[in-house]
């Protein structure tokens, strides 16, 4: 698993794919998001008129929260 992922800025916000594979259209601009290097599996797409941004960041962990979880799954 990479620590690598797809941070896309968007009119409705931001969202980020656990992948490292996205490109643009030639011509129309169109954003293309695809979870394998292969470019077989589409997982977003977005208008030219939609997204502001696509970039790789580095992927955050959040411990906080998985100690969380943890402490809510144990036992009273």
């Amino acid at each position: 698993m990479s620590d690598t992922v797809v941070l896309v800025r968007h009119i409705g916000g931001e969202t980020v794919y656990d992948t490292t594979t996205f490109v643009t259209e030639n011509g129309t601009g169109v954003l293309l998001v695809y979870s394998d290097p292969s470019k077989r599996t589409l997982i977003a797409a977005y208008s030219p008129q939609a997204w502001i941004a696509a970039e790789f960041v580095e992927k955050v962990i959040d411990d906080d929260a998985s100690e969380n979880a943890v402490e809510a799954e144990r036992p009273l």
